[in-house]
C-alpha cells in the first residue's frame, strides 16, 4: 500500500426489479455502490486488494476489481466529475 488514505465516503444495498422485457437478465437482482473520497494520490482500485458484501443466510458476493462494463456488470466506474471511484 503507498500511503493514501482510502476513506468510503457512502454505500447502498438494494434489492431491485427489473420490469423491462427480453434484457436476459434475471427480473429480481441486488445492487452494491460503494463510493470513495479521492486520495489525492493513487487512484482506489490500485489502493483495494478485495471488497466483499456479506448477508443473511451465508450470502456473499465478491466485488470485482476491474472495470465495470455492461457485459461484467461487477466493478468500478471512474466518476470524472468528481475524481472518486465507485465499485
Amino acid at each position: 500500500m503507498s500511503g493514501e488514505k482510502i476513506e468510503i465516503y457512502d454505500i447502498m444495498a438494494c434489492n431491485v426489479y427489473m420490469d423491462f422485457e427480453n434484457t436476459g437478465l434475471q427480473k429480481e437482482q441486488h445492487k452494491f455502490l460503494i463510493s470513495f473520497y479521492p486520495t489525492g494520490g493513487a487512484p482506489i482500485p490500485e489502493l483495494v486488494e478485495s471488497i466483499t458484501a456479506y448477508g443473511p443466510d451465508g450470502y456473499r458476493v465478491e466485488i470485482a476489481n476491474q472495470v465495470f462494463t455492461p457485459m461484467n456488470r461487477n466493478g468500478h466506474i471512474y466518476d470524472r466529475t468528481t475524481n472518486a471511484h465507485c465499485t
